[in-house]
């Protein structure tokens, strides 16, 4: 036996949205997500482009239309991969200015 929850806890981002089959008018998708934003990122740091929501579309376009499902699901795989390679070069390129900068302040020494 489950003992009873205290209290309800409310999710406070998007990324806690509880997911509840059968609410909405036949749609298991009609929860809109929770407003708000992640507390674990800092505000004013940009948040890298591999962790943004994924934001459902209510129209495909055309050339969603025509694809299949698996070329579908290989299409948003390769938009996420680009996202990943994309921050991991910047962390790349941030990486090396920073070695950059600590080689001169040793070469100032």
């Amino acid at each position: 036996v489950t003992p009873p929850r205290s209290q309800q806890q409310v999710p406070t981002s998007p990324f806690k949205t509880p997911f509840r089959f059968g609410m909405g008018s036949g749609n298991p998708f009609s929860v809109p997500p929770t407003p708000g934003v992640p507390l674990d990122i800092p505000l004013g740091i940009p948040i890298p482009l591999s962790q943004e929501l994924f934001v459902p579309t209510q129209e495909l376009s055309e050339t969603e239309l025509n694809m299949t499902v698996e070329e579908w699901v290989r299409y948003h795989m390769q938009i996420e991969y680009d996202k990943f390679k994309e921050d991991g070069e910047r962390e790349i390129d941030l990486f090396q200015k920073r070695a950059e900068q600590v080689r001169k302040t040793i070469g100032a020494l």
